[in-house]
C-alpha cells in the first residue's frame, strides 16, 4: 500500500510536469492586422519559438518536488544494497500461532 501511495504522489507530480511542458511547447499564434496598399486588411500570424520561452516557476517547482519525492523514498523501494530489509511475499502468516497464544492467556487468567 505504501508503494501505491508513493506511485500516486509521483504520478501526480509527473502529470503537473507534463502539463507544464506541453503548455511551454505549445506555440502561441499572435495575430497582427496589416493594411495592404489596396486598403484590405490581411491577418498575419507570428509564431514564438518555444525554446526561447522561459520555464515557469510552477514547472520548476513541480520538477523539484518530484525529484525530492523520488530521492526520499528511493532507498525504501529499491531492491539490493541493504540485505537487512525484507523483500518478497511472506511464506507464512503473521497471525500464525495467535489463536494458541490467546487460548493460553485465557487459561492463565481463568486458572
Amino acid at each position: 500500500m505504501a508503494y501505491q501511495d508513493y506511485e500516486t504522489a509521483r504520478d501526480a507530480q509527473e502529470r503537473v510536469i507534463e502539463a507544464g511542458w506541453h503548455k511551454r511547447q505549445r506555440t502561441d499564434h499572435k495575430k497582427k492586422k496589416k493594411v495592404t496598399a489596396g486598403g484590405a486588411q490581411v491577418k498575419e500570424k507570428k509564431e514564438e519559438d518555444p525554446s526561447k520561452v522561459p520555464i515557469s516557476p510552477v514547472l520548476m517547482e513541480a520538477v523539484e518536488k518530484r525529484n525530492a519525492l523520488v530521492e526520499c523514498f528511493k532507498p525504501w523501494f529499491e531492491e539490493g544494497g541493504d540485505t537487512s530489509r525484507w523483500w518478497g511475499i511472506p511464506e507464512k502468516s503473521v497471525y500464525e500461532g495467535m489463536l494458541e497464544s490467546i487460548e493460553e492467556e485465557d487459561e492463565d487468567e481463568a486458572g
